[in-house]
C-alpha cells in the first residue's frame, strides 16, 4: 500500500514500481503489472494505473507491448564504429 505523500498519486506509484525494478524485483522482460492489477493493489482508479505505466515508458524504463502487457525495457548497450572509422580513414560517402 502507498504511503501517504504529497504528489500526484500515478508518480508515486510509477516510483514504487520504479524500485522494485532497481531492487531486481522486476527483470529486464518481465511484466509489469497490468492496470486491473494496479488498480486493485493501490486502489485508484484506472486512468490513474494508466498514467503511472505511462510514466514508467515516458522514463524509458517499460515499454508496451500491443496486446501484451507493458515489460520492463531491456537495456543494450550501444556499438559504435565511428571511431574505427575515423582511426582507419575510411568514412561511407
Amino acid at each position: 500500500m502507498m504511503a501517504a505523500s504529497s504528489g500526484r498519486k500515478y508518480r508515486q506509484i510509477a516510483d514504487e514500481i520504479s524500485d522494485a525494478i532497481d531492487a531486481g524485483t522486476y527483470a529486464p522482460g518481465s511484466r509489469l503489472p497490468g492496470e486491473h492489477d494496479i488498480v486493485a493493489q493501490y486502489e485508484v482508479s484506472r486512468t490513474t494505473a494508466r498514467q503511472a505505466l505511462a510514466h514508467l515508458v515516458k522514463r524509458g524504463l517499460a515499454e508496451t507491448r500491443r496486446g501484451s502487457g507493458t515489460y520492463v525495457r531491456s537495456f543494450k548497450p550501444l556499438v559504435s564504429d565511428r571511431i574505427k572509422r575515423l582511426t582507419n580513414g575510411t568514412w561511407p560517402v
